[in-house]
Parts: structure tokens; C-alpha cells; sequence
């Protein structure tokens, strides 16, 4: 079973001294989420090797760049359970997606007949309200 311990030792920002209080905790993650050490090294290895177009170059790395992104998607959709990779598309953050979300459903004109609500809580982030 995983502990906060377990997983807090993975994310460099826990393991570093902030202030006097030992037990840093981040709560701002749907606006910037920390990301592992494993992440920071591969994107780390990614940028220094391979990073470059996706689907667009015809040289070695966009190759191997391509392949790599493919293979994010491919792992993304079976761990959500999707039916296709094709349908998971990356945006740059939670903002954007919700946004992109957002705009498709004004698309689809009968998804917001009269007597139709959203509901959100005073809760939510900015990006949920906004669209």
C-alpha cells in the first residue's frame, strides 16, 4: 500500500527545504501539477534528444519523437479505458482542455436546449466557470 510518504518521495518540490515547516503541502494542482523525478529526467532526456515536430518532420527524430507521443497516447487511452487512442488528444493544461470541451459542446447545438443546467459548486477552479 502506498503512503503520502512513499509517494511524496518521488516529487523533487517535497523533498526540498521550503520554510521552517517541514510538511509542505500543495493544493494549486489544477492550475500547475508538480511532476515526479522520473517525469523531470525523461522529459529531461526528451528535450535534449529527441525533441522536435510531431507529425510533421521527415528526419530521424520527428520519426522518433512521433513514435514516442504515440506511444503516450496509446498508454493514456488504455489506462482511461478508451476505445481508441484516438480519442485522447494532449492539451497544454486543464485550462485549455476545458476550454476545447467547452467550445465542442457549444458545436453540438442540442446538447443545450432550453431547461438544460450545468451545475458546478462555488468550488470549482476558474477554468470551469469562465466557458
Amino acid at each position: 500500500m502506498f503512503t503520502l510518504k512513499f509517494i511524496k518521495q518521488h516529487f523533487p518540490i517535497f523533498n526540498i527545504k521550503q520554510s521552517e515547516n517541514k510538511y509542505f503541502i500543495y493544493l494549486d494542482s489544477a492550475a500547475t501539477s508538480h511532476k515526479p523525478k522520473i517525469v523531470i529526467d525523461s522529459l529531461s532526456i526528451f528535450f535534449k534528444k529527441y525533441y522536435s515536430n510531431i507529425n510533421r518532420g521527415l528526419y530521424k527524430i520527428s520519426g522518433v519523437s512521433n513514435s514516442i507521443y504515440e506511444k503516450a497516447r496509446s498508454l493514456t487511452s488504455t489506462f482511461v479505458g478508451s476505445l481508441s487512442s484516438k480519442n485522447i488528444v494532449f492539451t497544454e493544461n486543464s485550462t485549455s482542455s476545458l476550454n476545447t470541451v467547452q467550445r465542442s459542446f457549444m458545436l453540438e447545438k442540442k446538447l443545450f436546449q432550453k431547461k438544460k443546467r450545468i451545475m458546478l459548486s462555488v468550488y470549482e477552479h476558474h477554468s470551469n466557470i469562465i466557458p
